[in-house]
């Protein structure tokens, strides 16, 4: 039997299954063991188990999905989304470092992922947790301009904030990771205003000044403004 704290209820708000590393995200607090955990779970046929891909995926049959979520009320639900958006949070950050890295690794966990990270970015800008929203969203802006995914990049377009002055540094990184999704939509008007603002209200010492940058760059190359482009 499923308790109201174990793996397969924090498991609902999952898209496409999961690999193992979620599970120390979806175990209960304090847990000492989640691998024994899911190993229950599986060995119940209450989740499935997909060992033809590698890592293997684990994925709640759709029956006890329905029966599951029946079970959570609203607050447990919304923990369970916060549990699943914060290892997306980590998965997010994989994935960039192994871009950076220039590692064969970081579009097979983007693509293993995508449903995931834009359930997770989805449901952070809806709440707006916007310190979680750009943790998440910054990282795969990075990763869909090399690796675009529409759907994602329809989530990033979203992100930007209404008004562009006067900006926050997370309202900043919010109008960066959407410039970028309009980049890769070719929006080239809007790519260059949000990437603009990004870029005068960020600190010149941000670590991620030169991603608004060297988008905005490319953006400008592309439309052949020479003039920013030498500034930038």
């Amino acid at each position: 039997m499923i308790g109201s704290k174990d793996p397969g209820y924090s498991a609902t708000v999952c898209r496409g299954g999961f690999s193992l590393d979620a599970v120390h995200h979806l175990a209960p607090p304090g847990a000492t063991n989640p691998e024994a955990l899911l190993a229950e779970l599986v060995d119940a046929s209450l989740i499935g188990t997909d060992l033809a891909q590698s890592p293997p995926r684990y994925q709640l049959l759709e029956t006890v999905r329905h029966v599951c979520r029946g079970h959570l009320t609203p607050p447990q639900f919304e923990a369970a989304n916060l549990d699943h958006a914060s290892w997306c949070r980590d998965v997010a950050s994989a994935i960039w470092r192994a871009q950076r890295e220039r590692s064969a690794e970081a579009t097979p966990l983007l693509r293993r992922e995508a449903a995931n990270l834009r359930h997770a970015l989805s449901w952070a800008a809806d709440r707006e947790r916007w310190e979680l929203t750009v943790q998440i969203g910054l990282p795969l802006a990075f990763a869909v301009s090399d690796e675009p995914d529409l759907t994602l990049v329809d989530v990033l377009s979203g992100l930007a904030p209404a008004d562009l002055s006067d900006l926050s540094e997370t309202a900043a990184l919010r109008a960066a990771a959407s410039g970028v999704a309009a980049w890769i939509s070719g929006e080239a008007a809007v790519a260059d205003r949000l990437l603009t603002a990004a870029v005068d209200a960020l600190p010149a010492d941000h670590d991620q000044l030169w991603l608004a940058r060297f988008i905005r760059l490319s953006n400008r190359m592309f439309t052949g403004d020479l003039v920013c482009v030498e500034a930038d």
